[in-house]
Parts: C-alpha cells; structure tokens; sequence
C-alpha cells in the first residue's frame, strides 16, 4: 500500500524513496505536531498552509540534528537532502524543472496530485507513466 501511495504522488514511483532514511524522516514527524507526508499535502493545501509546514518541517530537522549531535559535514549533508522547500519540481521525470514561484505549475486536472511545467511535460509523461496511477480528485489514492 505504502509504494502505491508513492507511486501516485511521484512521478516515478521511487525518487522520494532515493537515499531517504527513515529515522531521519520520522525523527523530524516526531518533532511535528501534526505529522504529515509531503507529496501527499503540496497540491491539497493552501500556499500559506504550504510555507507553514515549509517552516515547521525545517525547524524540526534542525531539532532532530541538534539532538542526534550532527555537526559539521554529516549535519550539512542531512539538511542538504532532507530541508524543505515550497517549490514544487515538474512532475516529468525527465525535466526538473522547479518551481521559481509557489504552486505556479500547472495540476493534472483529473487527480490533482501531479504538476507539469508546460503541456509537453504533462504530455510526455501521460503515456509512459502517469495515466496509469491517475484517478480522478475524488478517489483515494489507487490500491
């Protein structure tokens, strides 16, 4: 169920599990008042909602590295890979394509969890990938 979950909110269903250690991520969940995945909230909540989880997450992490004593390179290389950002990267995995504004890309119309830069993004991604973990907005996520 988990990597289905993924799979619908990540363009390739792997690259939020690429070098992601769980006791970091969960380390942070438990500094947080209300734990939240991120691919799960960017496109559902609103932009202000957005930079307040942003902030909460990375002053969490900052806790988490206090309290496991990271310093020096090991403490840069972990907020480095887990900080959060509010700009959202194009859901075509070939892109990269960031956000230079929030929530400036465009959603997929029919799921809502997924955005593209441009139409060609979501067109080269709807085919090979994309169309097959889609449901429609008022759906839970596929199982």
């Amino acid at each position: 169920m988990f990597l289905k979950m993924v799979q619908a909110v990540d363009p390739d269903g792997i690259s939020v599990l690429r070098n992601w250690d769980p006791e970091v991520s969960f380390g942070c969940m438990e500094r947080i008042k209300d734990p939240f995945l991120w691919n799960d909230l960017h496109w559902f909540i609103s932009k202000s909602e957005l930079i307040t989880r942003v902030h909460e997450w990375n002053s969490a992490l900052l806790q988490y590295c206090d309290d496991k004593n990271f310093t020096g390179a090991k403490r840069e290389e972990v907020i480095r890979v887990y900080s959060a950002s509010p700009l959202a990267r194009c859901a075509n995995p070939t892109c990269g394509t960031i956000e230079t504004k929030i929530k400036e890309f465009h959603k997929c119309s029919k799921c809502n969890r997924v955005a593209y830069c441009s139409r060609t993004c979501q067109a080269h991604h709807w085919k090979p990938s994309h169309k097959k973990l889609c449901v429609s907005n008022d759906s839970a996520y596929p199982s």
